[in-house]
């Protein structure tokens, strides 16, 4: 009998117990049961390696290193598309200036717009004229372009200017033959059948005829150098080639 008091009384004291907790749970604020969120600092790694920097770049000097950027820059410019040149460069009054009256010459009173931005510049036109084979052929413009890029809109590189005129005189004598009576009279009093290569060269400012090929012995062929020599001593140098140029050309007989 008093084992069953006993283990009552144990039995009712632990139910006592629980329900005090669990009311004293009910009552407890909520924030005492949390726990502080841990903290979210990103950190940093530990013990990262760096990278050693190599002995000859350690050595050089703030000025050569701006010196080789600017070198890579440079490069970098070069092959980027004549677009994105365009959009990179600033406005150029003297490109324009160089290019306007060779497009007032193939456009010929057609409308255009001509935008120039360092060298390269852009040509929009309605015009359904072939502008843009004429910007190829055109004597006036051959020896102005460094590139170009033709499609809706046209852009086209200019040439440094000593070099644009130097490539532009020695191609003068090339169209002056090609379009002379000389030419047709060397064909008509020499039969043959077959390619003479021509070449004119601009040298401390003076000009050099040569030809070659399996015609250039023939009397066709020494008759058609003799014209275009004749044709190359008349024509004048002007004061700013300086540069040395050359351009060799095809001419079909008969």
């Amino acid at each position: 009998m008093r084992w069953g008091m006993v283990v009552g009384g144990v039995l009712i004291f632990s139910l006592g117990t629980n329900i005090y907790l669990m009311l004293f749970d009910s009552i407890a604020p909520t924030e005492s049961k949390r726990k502080p969120a841990p903290e979210t600092r990103p950190r940093r790694a530990a013990n990262v390696p760096t990278l050693p920097v190599p002995d000859e770049v350690a050595r050089l000097e703030r000025a050569v290193l701006e010196a080789r950027l600017a070198k890579a820059e440079a490069k970098l410019e070069e092959i980027l598309p004549l677009p994105m040149k365009f959009e990179r460069a600033e406005v150029s009054t003297e490109s324009e200036a160089r290019l306007q009256p060779v497009l007032d010459k193939i456009f010929d009173g057609a409308e255009y717009t001509l935008e120039c931005r360092d060298q390269v510049c852009r040509i929009r036109s309605h015009s359904t004229d072939d502008w843009r084979g004429a910007l190829q052929s055109d004597p006036d413009a051959q020896g102005m372009f460094n590139g170009g890029m033709f499609g809706r809109d046209v852009f086209v590189r200019l040439q440094d200017g000593p070099r644009a005129a130097a490539i532009r005189t020695v191609v003068s004598p090339i169209y002056a033959l090609l379009g002379s009576p000389g030419l047709m009279e060397c064909k008509r009093n020499n039969p043959a059948t077959g390619t003479l290569w021509l070449s004119v060269k601009i040298e401390a400012r003076h000009f050099i005829v040569s030809s070659r090929g399996p015609l250039a012995d023939q009397a066709v062929g020494v008759c058609i150098r003799r014209a275009l020599e004749d044709i190359a001593a008349a024509t004048r140098i002007p004061s700013e080639v300086t540069t040395t140029e050359e351009v060799p050309f095809p001419v079909e007989v008969p």
